[in-house]
């Protein structure tokens, strides 16, 4: 989180001749910034602009070895101006036909000589079908779902425009031009903006500003460098996956955690790195030398000072355990917690941002040192880099700077709207578009307990920007057209689910049992044969079973049509002779 928090942090560290020669930005074309504002519009952040390369090395015309003089060219002009041909001159002059024939058709043409070449007919410039309406729609569509498929948008964009033709490689093409290229997907929860978190974040600011007045903040948080923080892409040869093993995450090695509480008047208070993830345990220990430092920081006051400290943590479990709530009644420290799922109000955040490219830059140090098992020694020297860059990174002027920039969010929470990005606080004309397009729709009911007004649980999900500005068909044409074309296709696929054979409540995802009952039993074989299943397994026993159930259902029809024989007989002929059913059949 702290790296998406923190977009520009590289920027600081690039020296001023660095900055002063970088590549000039390539400009962009209408598509493509009508696709980047409505990118800040969709997601909070503008994109940067693409820079040149770096400048080719000039050419150096390289001497010919064979110049024709200036005599030969007045023959050969002379000679094509009377009629002769190319291999007649040439014979004569001793040169090459072509030779002959470039200068002859060039000096023509420069002479406007009707013995020159004839002009070549320009090809018509051949027009686009797809106009720029068409192709900002199309990248609207991904910017509002981004994990559309190819060949998912040429059947969306078919049926805006029946008239036109979109093919997966024109829509690749499209897209292309938009600057809009495959990455990475990062997920998010949903409960980023539910309704009680809206409210909590409501009265987080003015809780904020009357604290401020009377205690002494302190912001807390563990920063946690465990096996998850490695590369998630590999090489490898066609048809093997690649494979990294890692260490348990155990205290034996595979996890580290920093454990920090910083304020904007004393900079760092106390920081602990221990080698194994943040849990209540550590989380004590912690506070317990946090109740220590605080101490010797009481004894340095200023005379008339009696503000008392108030810890600021977010929503980690291990916050909330009594084995550390308790010790925090038992030291007489005050302690409260932010919004859930706020970490744009923690100062502390951009802090590990910066952190962590300080131990980037640290020469003889990579974040493999994090993950492999480590001797005592080991992690004595870990933790004096960490430490070190943590004394190195935090200060107070940096610590208010980052408050600051936390208390631009503000405005935005105590007006109750959605915030989905860490790196840009919604400005000042986004929350009054967000103020007068949402009143109409804001549903408010009153709470049983003190009259509370709150959201209902659509108000987070009445809109489909992620930044939480409503889309209009006013302001916003084509993200409103892309919105509503998604919106069409999901009704679709709603329906299609709603018609399939399938109950609701089944899983049938690859490998469950509900998915070998119902696949063929070609597939079903074919997928023993790849995984090499043995006989105990849940697939070869479904595959027996559905096998002798097939068997069996072949048998009991031919069974059925047997007797269906028997009675045509019996009706037909044994009933007129006067034979006994019985007789018929037996014999």
């Amino acid at each position: 989180m702290a790296d998406h928090m923190h977009p520009t942090a590289a920027g600081p560290g690039l020296s001023a001749f660095t900055r002063n020669h970088r590549n000039p930005e390539v400009p962009r074309t209408p598509v493509q910034q009508h696709v980047a504002n409505m990118t800040q519009r969709t997601t909070g952040v503008m994109p940067t602009k693409r820079k040149r390369g770096r400048p080719r090395k000039p050419k150096v015309d390289k001497p010919k070895r064979f110049v024709v003089s200036e005599a030969h060219r007045k023959l050969i002009f002379e000679w094509r101006k009377e009629g002769r041909a190319n291999k007649d001159i040439a014979a004569l002059l001793k040169l090459k036909y072509e030779t002959v024939r470039q200068i002859g058709n060039r000096l023509l043409k420069e002479a406007n000589e009707p013995g020159g070449p004839k002009p070549s007919a320009r090809k018509k410039q051949r027009t686009s079908k797809y106009t720029d309406d068409m192709k900002i729609t199309i990248a609207a569509m991904v910017l509002l779902e981004p994990s559309l498929t190819l060949r998912r948008l040429s059947k969306l964009a078919g049926r805006e425009w029946p008239d036109v033709g979109f093919s997966i490689p024109s829509i690749k093409k499209i897209l292309d031009q938009a600057e809009l290229s495959l990455k990475v997907m990062t997920t998010r929860k949903r409960s980023w903006n539910s309704p009680s978190t809206l409210i909590a974040r409501k009265g987080y600011p003015d809780f904020l500003s009357h604290a401020g007045s009377r205690y002494q903040i302190l912001y807390y948080d563990e920063q946690n460098y465990n096996v998850l923080m490695r590369r998630s892409r590999g090489r490898a040869l066609p048809g093997v996956t690649p494979v990294a093993e890692v260490p348990d995450r155990t205290s034996g090695g595979g996890a580290t955690s920093l454990h920090l509480v910083v304020s904007a008047e004393h900079g760092l208070v106390h920081a602990m790195v221990v080698s194994k993830d943040a849990d209540q345990v550590t989380t004590r220990q912690f506070v317990e030398g946090l109740v220590d430092t605080l101490a010797r920081l009481d004894e340095q006051r200023h005379r008339g000072d009696e503000r008392p400290w108030l810890v600021i943590m977010d929503n980690d479990k291990q916050h909330h355990t009594r084995h550390v709530s308790e010790y925090f009644e038992d030291a007489n420290l005050s302690s409260c917690f932010l919004p859930a799922y706020s970490p744009f109000l923690n100062p502390i955040e951009y802090i590990f941002s910066l952190l962590r490219m300080e131990l980037d830059n640290m020469g003889g140090f990579h974040y493999t040192t994090f993950t492999e098992n480590r001797t005592a020694a080991q992690l004595q020297s870990l933790t004096r880099k960490v430490m070190l860059a943590v004394k190195k990174v935090v200060t107070p002027q940096r610590v208010d700077a980052f408050e600051k920039r936390c208390g631009e969010y503000h405005p935005a929470c105590r007006h109750g709207m959605p915030i989905y990005d860490g790196s840009r606080a919604p400005s000042g004309a986004d929350i009054e578009a967000w103020e007068a397009s949402t009143e109409a729709t804001r549903v408010r009911a009153l709470t049983a307990d003190d009259g509370e007004a709150f959201f209902a649980d659509g108000i987070a999900e009445a809109y489909r920007s992620r930044m939480g500005i409503p889309i209009l068909p006013e302001t916003d044409p084509h993200l409103a057209r892309a919105a509503a074309a998604l919106s069409r296709w999901q009704k679709d696929l709603e329906k299609e689910a709603a018609a399939l054979p399938v109950t609701v409540n089944a899983d049938v995802r690859p490998g469950t049992q509900a998915w070998y009952n119902s696949i063929p039993l070609s597939a079903l074989r074919a997928h023993i044969t790849k995984k090499g299943y043995h006989f105990k397994t849940k697939a070869v026993v479904t595959y027996q079973a559905r096998v002798q159930a097939a068997h069996d259902s072949v048998v009991r029809q031919k069974d059925l049509k047997i007797e269906e024989l028997q009675a045509e007989v019996w009706s037909k002929y044994a009933f007129s002779g006067g034979l006994s059913r019985k007789w018929v059949c037996s014999n």
